[in-house]
């Protein structure tokens, strides 16, 4: 997973798909569960999320949105 994020606190946060299609999510939502269910409405089975600029492992993932502004779900490519 890949995602993108600015620390600060906010109470939502901006899911960014790779069509460019933005969703805001609270930030008390869980993260790593509501990532995938975004992904999944996407139809995106295999993604990165990108946290400020930085490739972000699945077991990095934090419990929530509320110290992320942004987050950038990219599609995965087999081939990298």
């Amino acid at each position: 997973m890949v995602w993108k994020s600015e620390t600060g606190g906010s109470s939502s946060a901006v899911v960014i798909l790779p069509d460019g299609t933005e969703q805001t999510v609270s930030g008390s939502e869980p993260f790593a569960e509501t990532i995938r269910k975004i992904a999944r409405e996407a139809g995106l089975s295999k993604f990165n999320v990108i946290v400020d600029g930085s490739e972000l492992d699945v077991t990095d993932a934090p419990d929530d949105f509320s110290a992320i502004s942004e987050v950038e779900l990219e599609k995965y490519d087999e081939g990298a």
